[in-house]
């Protein structure tokens, strides 16, 4: 009878090592996995499984915060470059779309001949199209912001998200009606930081796995 391959040897949280990884400078992942995964089997011995998986998880959390202070403190223009680049260009080319997509709305009278079919066209496929944008500038940043792709990419995110609870705060401050219009843009304005994020960690997983099959070869 074959024992289950888990109970031979147990391994730590998937998601939380997937994380070390894509937050770790790609030339200290190997020797911080081993670390992690070196100390995670001793706790599995010493204490069990759930209290070395508990372990892992803090571990991966200070390892990634450490990786983002260090970021900071190490190339704090190119962070920053980065950080505004990425903010600016997704403001200019939602910004142009809009226009592009109004002017040619306008040309055709469609306002006129259906007011419903303007407001939808203004506004649906241009949030779907921001996101979508999102995920490219995303890509841009973290191809940018070399060996610190995910934490550049995660303060643009930041930031987005940042902005839109500000505009929330000042239309409940200016006592306007607020909740329709923060119900529709919590889901555009989280599905495009989620975008951001995805685009910046397909870029560095594409960088860490070129970086493992150079280190393997």
């Amino acid at each position: 009878m074959t024992s289950h391959p888990d109970l031979q040897s147990p391994q730590p949280p998937r998601i939380a090592g997937w994380l070390v990884v894509l937050f770790t400078p790609s030339g200290l992942v190997e020797s911080i996995m081993g670390d992690l995964l070196e100390e995670f089997s001793a706790l599995v011995v010493k204490s069990g499984l759930g209290f070395a998986r508990r372990w892992y998880w803090r571990q991966a959390l200070k390892t990634i915060l450490h990786a983002s202070g260090n970021a900071f403190r190490i190339a704090p223009w190119l962070m920053l470059a980065a950080v505004i680049g990425g903010f600016w260009l997704i403001g200019f080319a939602t910004r142009l779309s809009l226009h592009a997509m109004q002017t040619f709305l306008d040309a055709h009278r469609v306002y006129e001949l259906d007011p419903s079919a303007y407001l939808f066209w203004l506004k649906f496929p241009l949030e779907i199209g921001r996101v979508i944008l999102c995920a490219l500038i995303g890509a841009l940043v973290a191809f940018t912001a070399k060996k610190m792709e995910m934490i550049a990419v995660v303060a643009l995110a930041l930031i987005q998200m940042a902005l839109f609870w500000a505009g929330t705060v000042a239309l409940i401050l200016n006592g306007r009606e607020w909740f329709d219009w923060f119900l529709v843009m919590l889901l555009w304005n989280g599905l495009c930081a989620i975008a951001t994020v995805i685009g910046g960690a397909i870029v560095r997983t594409r960088r860490s796995d070129a970086t493992t099959g150079h280190s393997a070869a």
